[in-house]
């Protein structure tokens, strides 16, 4: 990250439901090289996830200008859905 900038943490917790949990793992178990490359261009500097039972929790750590001017694009590229 350039000097000077931000870096921003946030947690997102949400609950999935608990037949959905074994897909979740099986699809979620490494990250996309192609999803890697759009979080890093949208500023995102890195992403943990971990299941608590069945509340999905993901940290992201983020570049604060660079992640707010991007992340309306970000909400919209089709990686993400």
């Amino acid at each position: 990250m350039p000097d000077g900038a931000q870096t921003v943490r946030t947690l997102f917790r949400r609950k999935l439901l608990p037949e959905k949990i074994e897909a979740y793992r099986q699809h979620h178990d490494a990250i996309w090289p192609e999803l890697e490359k759009v979080y890093r261009e949208h500023g995102i500097v890195s992403v943990s996830c971990f299941l608590e039972g069945i509340d999905l929790c993901v940290m992201l750590e983020v570049d604060g200008a660079l992640f707010d001017r991007l992340s309306p694009q970000l909400a919209k590229h089709p990686l993400e859905m």
